[in-house]
């Protein structure tokens, strides 16, 4: 029987960093989800969900997409993001999972390349704030 390949391990792996270096790795090259799914042999809904943070790659597919793309294994698995953009969308979608932020009952908010960095940085700072806040202790009659 043979073994199949392991997951990546994700203890020290955030996805939502993967796929934004994956991301940053592809576009660079000029190469759409599907350029690269056509070369790795993955469809490009798949790469799109690793892209994304929502799936786990396996290791041989992290293999295969490194070499396709030409950099080392290790660049995909770097853990700091690959530009402060990045870093702003990873936030705010960190954020969005919060509970403080799903109290508030607003919807999901999909980042996409015409939303500028300016609001992004906005919203992280908002979100960041609204959290400061909601872990403040109430203020005692004292205090009040």
């Amino acid at each position: 029987m043979k073994e199949s390949p392991k997951l990546v391990e994700t203890e020290g792996l955030d996805l939502a960093t993967f796929g934004q270096r994956l991301r940053h790795v592809r576009r660079a090259r000029g190469m759409t989800l599907a350029d690269l799914g056509a070369r790795v042999g993955r469809t490009p809904s798949v790469l799109s969900l690793i892209e994304n943070g929502k799936r786990e790659p396996r290791l041989t597919l992290v293999e295969q997409l490194a070499t396709t793309l030409g950099v080392p294994v290790g660049e995909l698995l770097k853990k700091q993001p690959p530009s402060r953009r990045a870093q702003l969308e990873i936030a705010l979608e960190q954020s969005q999972r919060d509970p403080s932020y799903r109290a508030l009952g607003l919807p999901q908010m999909r980042v996409g390349t015409r939303v500028p960095t300016e609001v992004l940085e906005h919203l992280v700072g908002l979100a960041t704030e609204l959290r400061a806040q909601r872990s403040k202790p109430t203020a005692t009659p004292e205090e009040a």
